[in-house]
């Protein structure tokens, strides 16, 4: 693939993407807002308002609206969960870098098997207690601020 990526697999509430180091995703916008987790690998998320750091004892918070893009360092194993807006809004209102706790990679690599895709009703407890583990988490502060001047 042009982008870097070996494979993906993506569903409407979350997702995979195994990258090759270097690889990189188009910049975009999502309507609502996403974890990202490297399961292996590291990985750094764009945004206007910088660069984040996302090692595999991190987890990236980009909310609704924020263009941004990947890039991985190393064979990466990008994991994404996306929140509806009623858990998203419980987080930041800004791209946010948390401390990963044990529970919650957990719950990152169940809610992106692919054998548990179609269990509604799992993947919504899961992206709760998700949810409520980060909002108790530490923000790591791994960013490169973005020049807002030409000098």
């Amino acid at each position: 693939m042009p982008d870097g990526r070996q494979d993906s697999w993506v569903w409407p509430s979350a997702g995979v993407h195994l990258w090759e180091s270097g690889g990189a995703s188009a910049s975009r916008t999502h309507p609502r807002g996403h974890l990202v987790y490297a399961a292996r690998g590291v990985l750094s998320v764009h945004t206007e308002r910088g660069t984040s750091i996302v090692p595999a004892n991190r987890v990236a918070w980009t909310p609704a609206g924020f263009a941004h893009h990947h890039r991985a360092h190393g064979r990466t194993d990008m994991r994404i969960v996306f929140l509806p807006a009623s858990l998203a809004r419980t987080l930041p209102a800004a791209p946010v870098v948390f401390a990963a706790t044990g529970l919650a990679r957990e719950l990152l690599l169940a809610l992106t098997d692919r054998a548990r895709r179609d269990d509604r009703g799992a993947r919504a407890r899961l992206r709760r207690v998700l949810a409520d583990e980060l909002r108790r988490a530490d923000e790591e502060r791994l960013q490169l601020p973005e020049p807002r001047d030409d000098r």
